[in-house]
């Protein structure tokens, strides 16, 4: 089975380093208000994510964090439209 959504808990604070490296079939991730900080190559060969929204508490993106996502488009509320 491979995994193509997750739905990240309001509870999680940062998403760890590598936590969905490789995961080539993920599609769709939703990251909610209240994460700070994601980790390095946590997203890194996701090649299949399409979009991902980063909500605005999140402070810092370390490097490599979407590194090969081939297909992703990011959008950032952190930018003033």
């Amino acid at each position: 089975v491979s995994l193509k959504n997750v739905k990240i808990p309001s509870t999680v604070k940062y998403i760890g380093a590598y936590a969905f490296f490789n995961c080539s079939s993920l599609e769709n991730i939703n990251i909610p208000n209240g994460v700070k900080k994601i980790c390095s190559g946590a997203f890194e060969n996701c090649s299949s994510l399409l979009r991902i929204t980063i909500p605005e508490s999140v402070k810092k993106i370390e490097k490599f964090a979407f590194y090969g996502c081939t297909s992703l488009v990011i959008n950032n509320l952190n930018e003033k439209q």
